[in-house]
């Protein structure tokens, strides 16, 4: 091992650290605000912090790991280049489970509940969504070559699909009805959080579908996912 590589893994390591650190720091965030102001979308707020810090441990970080570990995964593990290119598809739930979780948040802010059918036929849709994009992975990993990117290109538009659907429909909580809420001080609340929530999860969005190509982008990819909650805590 030269000395650059081992720069490199040394501050890859202290990234990742940091990068944890400041999940930790969201999730207890989350907890200190919700005990504080005990209201029921801060109570959803604090799971959706866990669900999401439990999926980037899950679905980046030990992704990343096992790449790392293995460097000529292809080459060397063609089954095992297969299972992690269906890893992140597994990982779907703790993000569509987060969605809907920021989805309650927003509505629960300018004081409306989601309704049983609105809930029905979100977890629905996404089930349906999920189900078939997995028999879509599964049927392209067993036809092409393991290390074909074909699967990953279909995970990926899945989950473009799936999460500006949700992004949409905050919106609507956060920049239409949110016109009914009486409170000016509390409309701009409302507005600035659903400005920066967006805008982080674009940004992460596009770190995802961009940071293999451009390695570069590992650190704040990982930083501004892990530390979503701490950026934006004026927004709550």
């Amino acid at each position: 091992m030269n000395e650059g590589t081992f720069l490199y893994d040394l501050i890859l390591i202290a990234i990742v650290v940091i990068s944890l650190g400041a999940g930790a720091a969201s999730v207890l965030m989350a907890i200190g605000l919700n005990r504080k102001f005990s209201q029921d979308y801060l109570s959803d707020y604090v799971y959706y912090q866990i669900l999401l810090v439990v999926n980037g441990v899950y679905n980046i970080l030990g992704i990343e790991a096992v790449k790392f570990l293995i460097p000529n995964l292809e080459s060397s593990y063609p089954q095992l280049e297969t299972a992690v290119k269906f890893l992140p598809y597994l990982g779907l739930p703790f993000l569509i489970t987060a969605w809907y979780m920021f989805v309650k948040i927003c509505s629960g802010l300018i004081g409306k509940k989601l309704s049983g059918i609105f809930s029905l036929i979100y977890s629905s849709f996404m089930l349906v969504v999920f189900l078939v994009a997995g028999l879509g992975i599964l049927n392209t990993l067993h036809r092409d070559n393991p290390s074909s990117l074909n699967a990953v290109y279909l995970f990926r538009f899945t989950l473009i699909i799936l999460q500006v659907l949700t992004m949409v429909i905050a919106g609507y909580f956060l920049f239409i009805k949110s016109k009914q809420v009486k409170s000016l001080l509390f409309k701009k609340t409302v507005l600035r959080f659903g400005l920066i929530s967006i805008l982080i999860q674009v940004i992460t969005l596009g770190l995802y579908l961009f940071h293999e190509r451009w390695p570069v982008l590992l650190p704040f990819y990982l930083i501004i996912y892990f530390g979503n909650g701490k950026i934006g805590r004026a927004h709550v």
